[in-house]
C-alpha cells in the first residue's frame, strides 16, 4: 500500500511538471490566436471600408461621365484611374484577410497538435505509474554496526522447578 501510494504521488507530481511545462506554452499560443483573430476583425473592416470607397468611386465616375459636358474629358479620366486604384486597394485588403485568416487556422493547428502532444505524455506518465507495472526486485542489506543502537536492556526470568524424577520442567 505505501508502495502504490508513493507511486501515486509520483504520478501526481509528474503531472503537475507536465501542466507547468505546457502552460506557458499553450498561454502564448492562446493568446497569439486572440490577437490574430483580432487581426482578421481588423482587415475585415479594413477591407468593407474599402470596397465601399470603390463602389462609390466607380458610381461618381460613372455619373460624371454621363452628366458630364464631355464623355473623355480629364476629370472623368481621372475619377477612372481613381476607381481602378482603389479597387486594387480593396483587392489588396481581401488579399490581406484571407492571408489572416490563414495565420489564425495555422495557430489553431499548432495549439491542437500541442494539446495532443500535452495528453500523449500524460498518458505515457500516467501508464508508467500504474501498480501492475511496478517491478519489484529483493535486495537483502545486512545491517551495519555502526546503524544497529541499543535503547533497552532487560534481564528475563521464567520460573522452572525440578520434579521429582529429576526433570526440569517450566512453572506453569
Amino acid at each position: 500500500q505505501r508502495l502504490v501510494q508513493g507511486l501515486r504521488e509520483g504520478r501526481d507530481l509528474q503531472v503537475e511538471k507536465l501542466r507547468v511545462k505546457y502552460a506557458s506554452k499553450l498561454a502564448t499560443l492562446q493568446e497569439k490566436i486572440r490577437k490574430a483573430e483580432y487581426k482578421v476583425e481588423t482587415e475585415k473592416a479594413q477591407a468593407s471600408q474599402q470596397s465601399m470607397q470603390t463602389y462609390l468611386n466607380i458610381g461618381q465616375s460613372i455619373l460624371g461621365a454621363l452628366l458630364g459636358r464631355k464623355m473623355a474629358s480629364s476629370s472623368n479620366l481621372g475619377k477612372a484611374a481613381s476607381s481602378i486604384r482603389s479597387a486594387s486597394r480593396a483587392a489588396k485588403e481581401k488579399a490581406d484577410v484571407g492571408h489572416a485568416q490563414e495565420s489564425v487556422e495555422v495557430l489553431k493547428q499548432q495549439l491542437a497538435d500541442l494539446e495532443a502532444e500535452f495528453q500523449q505524455e500524460l498518458a505515457a506518465s500516467t501508464e508508467s505509474a500504474q501498480p501492475q507495472n511496478l517491478q519489484l526486485e529483493e535486495v537483502s542489506v545486512a545491517p551495519k554496526k555502526t546503524e544497529l543502537t541499543i535503547q533497552r536492556v532487560a534481564i528475563v526470568w521464567t520460573p522452572w522447578r525440578m520434579s521429582a524424577q529429576g526433570m526440569i520442567e517450566p512453572l506453569t
